[in-house]
């Protein structure tokens, strides 16, 4: 019987007992332990740039458009007035989510957290309300109090490209998150800019009808390999006229027109699934998909030349399932997004052949799931395999002449790697059970293939010897995929976050921490 968990696709959230872990002081805002109103009177707007959590000073419900940032839950006895509540990410490493009450009003909020920071959340409120903060983590939660203030300068929440990202695309819109509404007329060309070498770059600057998001769209396609400066002025100001306190400044890199050392992964950290780039040593992520297709991004797959991404997008219907899945194809710096397959059918995880002419994917349009070869401009698909069982998740051979995948013959029966030829014939078993055996990936010298079954597998390339060398019990783990020089195996720890293994199962060591990062492909 099938009783092996598959893939990991969302984080979970942590829980656990609530416990009073301290009360922090805010400048602007007094904390109150047992009270519901701030009883010191109105404060001066404090000098120097504030220490979130952020909490604004009450806005009017009037002058706040719709359609901006919406709490997921937002109930008790509402008044004429609101406050935002944010913090820049990494505020809480491996928070998930936030609750905050208005314990004068009965009011409450909630939202899950962005990278470990919140983006401005609403909750009505008036002036010495006071606000509890509770931030559910993995390790469990942590409560604070806050005094809603009387004044409270506007800040930058984040940016993205947040500080200091490198191999960000060079077709990418810039955004500034900010703390709380600005006033449309202090928001232009001349109080946000995008610098290179100190030069301001000709672009177009948008406030979001909230208020909250600025928007920085170059004219023209950004430089490859440059460092761009984000400025955010004084001059920018919120709905009281209280300035931005010092003067913003974010720098990020752009990418390169190859990825070298580098590892592609899917993540939820932002909500919905998109693709991510990080150092193959680790470090920060740079994201790479916004919405494709509008729904989200996964399965990434690098071309042998370090050039282009291949991919999966699904698209969701209109009550939330998947309805849609197409392969698309960028460029490793964020242009020359095409959609390849363009067909009803359920299309996805696509495999680079490996002198990147062709793309084995895995598709539904002959009836069943089977595995297709197409070119890599979407042209000439060709059906390879067509068992009435699931095929999918192909694997190049290095040589260019063999397909490993994976097929699935249903409840009570195992999970099995098979090869084909590139042209379709000859398949063959490499496993027969008794467990199951998923995601195979090929040994740069075409020797071996990895594989996940009961942990990380390792087998000769015509299946003997197949070994279990991570077992499920020591380090659950994943989505084998093997490195180009062949001497480490990245995999997935079940419930996210990726990690690298020696092929014979010694040195597990961390890559990201994100539970919700999942699918590494690796560059040359």
């Amino acid at each position: 019987m099938d009783t092996e968990p598959r893939r990991p696709r969302e984080s979970r959230f942590g829980g656990g007992r609530l416990t009073i872990v301290g009360l922090l002081g805010v400048a602007g805002a007094s904390i109150l332990s047992g009270c519901e109103r701030n009883a010191l009177g109105p404060e001066p707007v404090p000098d120097g740039v504030p220490e979130p959590p952020f909490i604004s000073d009450p806005v009017s419900r009037p002058s706040i458009a719709p359609g901006g940032f919406q709490p997921e839950l937002q109930v008790g006895r509402l008044t004429d007035s609101v406050s935002y509540v944010s913090f820049p990410p990494e505020t809480f490493p491996g928070g998930d989510s936030i609750r905050i009450d208005n314990v004068a009003n009965g009011a409450s909020a909630g939202a899950p957290l962005f990278e470990g920071g919140l983006d401005p959340l609403s909750i009505a409120a008036s002036v010495g309300d006071t606000l509890q903060l509770t931030v559910w983590t993995g390790a469990g939660s942590q409560v604070m109090l806050r005094g809603v203030p009387f004044r409270h300068a506007i800040t930058v929440v984040r940016t993205e490209p947040r500080r200091g990202r490198t191999s960000v695309p060079i077709n990418l819109s810039v955004t500034v998150v900010m703390s709380e509404p600005a006033q449309l007329t202090t928001v232009n060309q001349q109080t946000v800019q995008l610098l290179r070498a100190g030069e301001p770059v000709p672009v177009e600057v948008r406030l979001r009808p909230d208020g909250l998001v600025v928007e920085i769209i170059p004219v023209e396609l950004l430089a490859h390999e440059t460092t761009y400066t984000i400025v955010v002025t004084t001059e920018v100001r919120d709905l009281s006229g209280d300035p931005l306190p010092s003067q913003f400044e974010s720098e990020f890199t752009t990418a390169s027109i190859e990825l070298i050392g580098k590892l592609v992964f899917q993540s939820n950290r932002a909500g919905g699934s998109e693709l991510y780039l990080i150092d193959a040593a680790g470090g920060d992520a740079t994201r790479l998909t916004y919405h494709v297709g509008g729904g989200v991004s996964e399965d990434p797959a690098v071309s042998r030349d370090g050039r282009q991404i291949a991919f999966s997008a699904f698209l969701d219907g209109p009550t939330g399932p998947i309805v849609e899945s197409e392969v698309y194809v960028m460029n490793v710096d964020g242009t020359g997004l095409q959609n390849l397959t363009r067909d009803p059918a359920f299309d996805g995880t696509p495999a680079w052949s490996p002198d990147g002419s062709r793309i084995a994917f895995m598709s539904t349009r002959g009836g069943s799931a089977d595995v297709w070869v197409m070119n890599a401009d979407g042209s000439d698909p060709v059906q390879l395999t067509s068992d009435p069982a699931w095929e999918g998740t192909p694997d190049w051979s290095p040589d260019g002449s063999k397909i490993a995948f994976a097929r699935d013959g249903g409840p009570g029966i195992p999970v099995d790697i098979f090869v084909v030829n590139a042209d379709g014939t000859g398949i063959e078993q490499l496993t027969f059970g008794p467990s199951n055996a998923w995601h195979p990936s090929w040994s740069p010298d075409g020797s071996r293939i990895a594989c996940e079954g009961l942990g990380i597998e390792v087998m000769n390339a015509d299946g003997s010897e197949r070994v279990t060398v991570l077992p499920w019990d020591d380090f659950p783990a994943v989505e084998p995929a093997w490195s180009p020089d062949g001497s480490a195996i990245a995999i997935v720890r079940w419930g996210g976050g990726i990690y690298y293994v020696n092929p014979d199962g010694t040195n597990v060591r961390e890559v990201t921490d994100g539970r919700g990062d999942t699918s590494p492909a690796w560059s040359p």
